[in-house]
């Protein structure tokens, strides 16, 4: 099936560590060797040295700029305020970049082979699909997925039980109340509790995302509210609100090969033989060692830029 070429900008959220910017820069470097199309590149912070990122996206050579999370945003660090963050560098895109499409990205994920022709194709194939991800966060830890699908539920009732003061909580006013009734929608038009793709890499559909932010309260949700799930669970159960829904990609050669630990496979050949564009993580863990996974990829990049 014909399709036409993708639209679409990076959004990468960077932490404040020193190790965070090294990982930064090596993921910059894979998308200037192998998918380097992108209009622009967002990388996101809180109270990081802005020049210092600036630098890496000038030594990669890509158009891109700094966004800060602003100061209302609120919430756990690795959820609520992640969501808030991006949502801030999505409402942007929307406005600097109508009708592009957004791949969001870890730093501890790398782009190792060209990817948007086959993303472009799957959208082309299915108009309802408007998330292209991997189930890696459920798939690769279980307990937190069960974890996530009781957060999810109790979103569903009028009423929230809670051991600590105050003992119950309602869902019928504030932010609760959005994320309630934009739930209840969701599950009507397919979604099931704890679906998600995993955070460490997707690609929204432009129209999707556009459709995202015209749900009734969600744009002001996102500007001043508090977000208690990760902003993969946060914006799944919305695309599916918004008529979208996901499309699951984590088999050999699909676009994404994301874990939420680890790497898509028992060793570094079986996760290059697998064929993915975009893998993630490449962060020590189990058999995999972070600089020995690095220095494998950076010898195996494909795609214009490449030198090898």
């Amino acid at each position: 099936m014909s399709s036409r070429p993708l639209a679409f900008v990076y959004v990468v959220p960077v932490g404040p560590s020193a190790l965070d910017r090294y990982r930064c820069a090596d993921l910059l470097d894979s998308i200037r060797c192998c998918e380097p199309a992108a209009a622009h590149t967002y990388l996101v912070h809180d109270g990081h040295d802005e020049h210092a990122l600036r630098r890496l996206v000038e030594v990669a050579g890509l158009a891109g700029s700094v966004v800060a999370v602003p100061r209302a945003a609120r919430g756990l660090p690795w959820s609520g305020r992640v969501a808030l963050g991006l949502a801030h560098v999505y409402r942007r895109v929307l406005r600097d970049f109508p009708g592009h499409s957004i791949c969001r990205l870890d730093t501890d994920s790398l782009v190792v082979r060209p990817f948007a022709h086959a993303a472009a194709r799957t959208f082309a194939a299915d108009p309802r699909a408007g998330l292209i991800g991997s189930n890696g966060l459920f798939g690769g830890a279980r307990h937190l997925g069960r974890w996530w699908t009781r957060q999810i539920r109790q979103f569903a009732r009028r009423l929230i039980r809670s051991r600590r003061p105050p003992y119950f909580r309602q869902n019928l006013v504030g932010a609760n109340a959005v994320m309630r009734r934009h739930l209840l929608r969701a599950a009507a038009l397919g979604y099931a509790p704890g679906a998600a793709v995993c955070g460490g890499g997707y690609l929204f559909r432009a129209e999707a995302i556009e459709a995202v932010f015209r749900l009734p309260g969600v744009d002001a949700l996102t500007r001043a509210g508090r977000i208690s799930v990760a902003e993969e669970v946060f914006f799944s159960i919305l695309i599916y609100a918004a008529g979208f829904r996901l499309e699951i990609q984590d088999q050999p050669g699909d676009a994404f090969g994301i874990a939420w630990r680890g790497l898509p496979g028992r060793s570094l050949p079986e996760v290059w033989e697998r064929g993915n564009a975009i893998i993630h993580s490449v962060k020590t863990h189990g058999l995999f060692n972070e600089d020995a996974s690095r220095a494998f990829f950076l010898r195996r990049r494909v795609g214009p830029n490449a030198a090898w």
